[in-house]
C-alpha cells in the first residue's frame, strides 16, 4: 500500500517543526550555560577581589560553586566539540556515499554505531553540565546567604 504524497508531507512538516525547535532550545541551552556560569564566576570574582569589605565566611563553599561553574563551562565546550565532529563524521560518510554515485546505503552499521556513541557522549556533557550548572550556582546562592548572614 502506498504512503499518500499529503501524509509525507505532513510528516516532512512536522519532522522539520520539531528539528528546528530541537535546534533553538540547543542554542538557548548554550547561552544559558555559558550566560550564568562566566556571570556567576566573573561576578563572584570581582565581590572577593574588589569589592568585599568584610572577611570571607565558608571560603569552601564558594569555591565549591567556582568548581561547579567550570565543570559546567569545560563539559559544554566538550560537548560542543564533540558535536561538530559528529557533524564532521557524518559529512564525510555522505560525501563518501555520493562519491560511490549513491549506491548502497548512506550509513553503514558501523558508521551509525559510532555516531550513536558520539551523541550519547555529547548528551551525558550536557547532563553534566546542567547538573554542574545548578550545584554551582546553588553554591554561590548558599555563599552568599551565609556571606550576608541571613543565616
Amino acid at each position: 500500500m502506498a504512503i499518500p504524497e499529503e501524509t509525507r508531507e505532513i510528516y516532512r512538516t512536522e519532522f522539520n517543526r520539531f528539528d528546528e525547535a530541537k535546534i533553538r532550545n540547543g542554542i538557548a541551552f548554550d547561552h544559558i550555560v555559558y550566560a550564568v556560569s562566566t556571570g556567576a564566576f566573573a561576578l563572584s570574582i570581582s565581590y572577593v577581589v574588589g569589592l568585599n569589605k568584610t572577611p570571607i565566611s565558608h571560603p569552601f563553599i564558594l569555591i565549591m560553586s567556582w568548581v561547579f561553574l567550570l565543570v559546567a563551562l569545560f563539559s559544554h565546550a566538550y560537548s560542543y566539540w564533540v558535536g561538530v565532529d559528529v557533524s564532521d563524521y557524518m559529512q564525510k560518510q555522505l560525501v563518501s556515499w555520493r562519491k560511490n554515485n549513491f549506491l548502497g546505503q548512506a550509513m553503514t552499521t558501523e558508521a551509525i554505531s559510532k555516531k550513536n556513541k558520539m551523541d550519547k557522549k555529547m548528551m551525558w556533557c550536557n547532563k553534566i553540565a546542567t547538573i554542574a550548572l545548578i550545584l554551582g550556582v546553588s553554591c554561590l546562592l548558599l555563599f552568599s546567604v551565609f556571606q550576608l548572614g541571613i543565616i
